[in-house]
């Protein structure tokens, strides 16, 4: 919903609102938040306002974009890596704050519920601590992966299979910010974050459980 620049200042609730030039998802979100801040406003609503950062854990049934992507590292069909990375955070951290911001949220007030950044590079290292599983050590920069996005898009195309990267993805790997400041929400919510490692064993392990993987 917010901007990613500046890189050199922490990322906060503060942030300002993305205009229309930006992704039309990220767009959507900024309207929709400021939509309905307004309601606030107009028809005496009572609103707290949560942001996640990506996502990931256990009971990934869809799966998540984020959990294709490490199914797919499991099953070895990503050969290399996007530059860049991002901020994740386990879904019962998540779960567990969302439940809390019902009870002791401020009426108007935003959360930042963040995680901590890992590079794509890091992120696959502990995958394969957490599954033993051969990963890609190749990472390409985001102009070179900018410029064979027509190529994925068409082989895409001919085989039916959902892109590997879209200019969106790699965009957000690109930008995604080192330091996302989630001390409100862990002053005023309780919320913690636990290990990576934790939270990948438990998203393999469900599915395995469930027979995906």
């Amino acid at each position: 919903a917010v901007e990613e620049a500046p890189a050199s200042s922490p990322f906060d609730e503060k942030r300002p609102y993305k205009n229309s030039s930006a992704d039309i998802y990220d767009y959507s979100k900024a309207i929709g938040e400021q939509n309905i801040l307004k309601a606030r406003k107009d028809f005496a609503v009572e609103v707290v306002i949560l942001r996640p950062s990506s996502v990931i854990g256990g009971f990934d049934f869809k799966p998540s974009e984020m959990g294709k992507a490490l199914l797919d590292f499991y099953k070895q069909k990503i050969p290399a890596l996007p530059e860049g990375g991002f901020d994740f955070v386990d879904v019962r951290d998540v779960t567990k704050s969302v439940i809390t911001a019902i009870e002791r949220g401020r009426d108007g007030e935003i959360y930042l519920l963040s995680g901590k950044y890992y590079s794509m590079k890091e992120l696959v290292a502990i995958v394969k601590i957490v599954t033993g599983k051969k990963i890609p050590s190749i990472v390409i920069p985001y102009s070179l992966l900018k410029f064979c996005l027509p190529l994925i898009s068409f082989y895409s195309k001919l085989t039916g299979a959902a892109p590997l990267f879209t200019k969106a993805s790699i965009g957000t790997l690109k930008n995604g910010h080192k330091n996302m400041d989630n001390t409100k929400a862990s002053k005023e919510l309780g919320h913690s974050v636990r290990p990576l490692q934790e939270t990948l064993k438990d998203f393999y392990d469900w599915q395995r459980t469930n027979n995906v993987i």
